[in-house]
């Protein structure tokens, strides 16, 4: 008899437990703090323990922020024109900003001094999770490795001339480099093949063919969702998620997410206020999609928009814990889960 009550005790337990976390996944989201920054945010990275934000700008600076306080830490001037990357590296010894000015620099976070520059890194760039590498584009679109121990380009991994990319990330495990040039793309770092996203069951775009004589007319037939453009793949941090923001041109614009470990796709995420930057939480449970006016986030499992916060810019979740980053015009507000 005292085993049963045990048992029938446990389960009473675990479906509590369950219900008190569908209840709080469910839940709205509040401000926990708000934070005004000196201009319009261009890139944003929390570091690796969650305590401090480093926030890109227009002009070129990049500010850093204590994420309880709301306090400023530094303000750097580091590029001559805008911030289009910022990420803390080596344990959050390190931050590496890369700016239009096509250059990387690498600041020291013990006293905020220059730690070296690269010449030549353009546009959008990520490190691997070692620290050991940068892969970002050239002046000329082609995508390189460099080396941040000796600052000097390593490998080139991509033609020239490919078109420019909104994002250039590596893989948890550092194998790939995940990036988009219309078609998602993962780079094998170390033999540069390319890994394709193509799931059975897709529907195409149709072309059709008209012929008047010795001419023929050839136009897409109804624009399919499954051959629109991606226009960013962003790897989760940990484990081998993929969130590929996609959509044609004057059309809402959604997102699939992929395990790129069993290369299927796990959801189509299409918020009404959409964009194609991507966040996932330090669990990847969920998935924060950017908007015109709202950060849409979104449990990854039921594939249901959860809530919404304020948001009209760039965004990130936390590593450590549920909570999300999301900037605003100049302003940055920390949001997290009502209890």
């Amino acid at each position: 008899m005292k085993r049963i009550t045990t048992t029938g005790t446990l389960i009473v337990t675990v479906l509590f437990l369950l219900f008190r976390s569908a209840q709080a996944a469910d839940s709205e989201w509040k401000t926990q703090i708000q934070i005004k920054l000196p201009a319009k945010a261009s890139a944003l990275a929390y570091s690796s323990d969650g305590s401090r934000i480093a926030v890109g700008h227009p002009d070129g600076s990049v500010s850093i922020w204590e994420v309880k306080s709301g306090e400023r830490v530094r303000l750097l001037n580091a590029h001559t024109k805008e911030v289009n990357s910022v990420q803390f590296i080596l344990q959050d010894s390190r931050l590496l900003s890369l700016g239009d000015d096509n250059r990387a620099r690498l600041w020291s976070t013990a006293d905020w001094s220059d730690a070296g520059v690269i010449e030549g890194a353009a546009f959008s760039g990520g490190v691997s999770p070692d620290g050991q590498w940068l892969a970002a584009q050239d002046p000329k679109q082609a995508i390189w490795v460099w080396d941040l121990s000796t600052l000097k380009p390593l490998m080139q991994l991509t033609e020239a001339g490919k078109g420019g990319t909104q994002n250039i990330t590596f893989t948890p495990d550092g194998k790939y480099v995940a990036t988009a040039y219309s078609k998602p793309l993962l780079i094998n770092v170390e033999t540069k093949q390319l890994v394709s996203f193509v799931s059975s069951g897709d529907k195409k775009t149709a072309l059709k063919v008209e012929q008047q004589g010795n001419q023929a007319t050839f136009s897409l037939g109804t624009m399919q969702d499954d051959d629109a453009p991606t226009h960013r793949v962003i790897p989760s941090r940990v484990g081998s998620l993929v969130g590929l923001g996609r959509g044609w041109y004057g059309r809402s614009t959604f997102v699939d997410v992929w395990d790129v470990g069993t290369m299927k796709r796990l959801g189509r995420y299409k918020p009404k206020d959409a964009g194609t930057l991507t966040s996932f939480s330090f669990d990847n449970s969920l998935l924060a999609v950017e908007g015109a006016e709202k950060v849409t986030i979104w449990n990854i499992s039921s594939g249901k928009q959860i809530s919404s916060v304020k948001g009209g810019g760039i965004m990130q979740f936390s590593p450590k814990s549920m909570e999300l980053a999301a900037t605003d015009g100049d302003s940055l507000t920390i949001f997290v889960p009502k209890k």
